[in-house]
């Protein structure tokens, strides 16, 4: 069952120590974005704490999991190394740690790439570990303020600066990443698409 101790004490013997540095970052910030926007603190806890717990210290282990625990992994898993880690978090969040709620397992599946029509969890996810308090990069400012007053609008926004460099440093990009910008495109620019 799902105890916040026994999980930062399997995060400790599984993760490097900066993985383990960011989720307890994450977990924080998903925890401040929850209270702002009026979704379950523990449920922000627990997606933000686990959002990478199944990335592990090598990616022969990690693999090595994979297989032990017959994950299926989908094409574009197999096709980006990257994507598996949120399988992987998500089995050991259901499987290790008791964790039921769709809610929950949904936000830690779908941090990596995001997808249309997210949960307002999912989202806060999703931008918590992209604007946690050691992340540095163009925009981190903008993102971090605009996450406080608009989920949707900071969804489309990091999802775009997140095409854009995948795409500069000629990587993979997930068509669920493309779909979800199209689809906060579209809600966020209501009426101005033409």
């Amino acid at each position: 069952m799902y105890e916040l101790e026994k999980v930062l004490e399997f995060l400790r013997e599984n993760l490097d120590e900066f993985r383990y540095g960011h989720s307890i970052r994450v977990m924080e910030t998903a925890v401040e974005l929850a209270h702002i926007h009026g979704v379950d603190d523990k449920k922000a806890e627990m997606a933000g704490i686990l959002h990478d717990s199944g990335k592990w210290k090598s990616r022969e282990k990690t693999l090595q999991k994979v297989q032990d625990w017959g994950i299926i992994l989908s094409e574009e898993e197999r096709a980006e190394y990257n994507l598996v880690h949120g399988a992987l978090s998500t089995y050991i969040a259901k499987n290790i740690f008791g964790i039921e709620e769709e809610d929950v397992l949904n936000a830690i599946k779908n941090h990596i790439t995001g997808r249309p029509a997210m949960s307002d969890l999912e989202k806060i996810v999703y931008i918590a570990d992209m604007i946690e308090p050691a992340r540095n990069y163009e925009f981190i400012d903008d993102f971090r303020a605009m996450a406080k007053v608009d989920l949707d609008r900071t969804m489309y926004e990091i999802l775009n600066e997140n095409l854009a460099h995948l795409i500069r440093n000629d990587r993979y990009i997930a068509g669920t990443s493309l779909e979800a910008r199209n689809y906060y495109l579209k809600i966020t620019k209501q009426g101005e698409i033409k």
